[in-house]
């Protein structure tokens, strides 16, 4: 029986670190959530740029 009892023991410890392991990333994950939503709006900022500063210089070339 203490066989048994050893191996449902060390079963356990395995899923108690496992439930830490996946809590640990799942933590991890949310807090570099804001984080990615705000590099987002910032590539939409930057797309935005980019879009007028061609439109510029396609009028640029045009008055040239």
């Amino acid at each position: 029986m203490s066989k048994i009892d050893a191996g449902i023991h060390e079963v356990q410890e395995t899923a108690t670190t496992a439930n830490q392991t996946a809590g640990s990333a799942e933590a991890k994950a949310s807090a570099l959530s804001p984080s990615v939503e705000a590099l987002q709006n910032d590539m939409t900022g930057v797309k935005a740029s980019v879009n007028s500063l061609t439109a510029d210089n396609a009028q640029t070339k045009k008055d040239v």
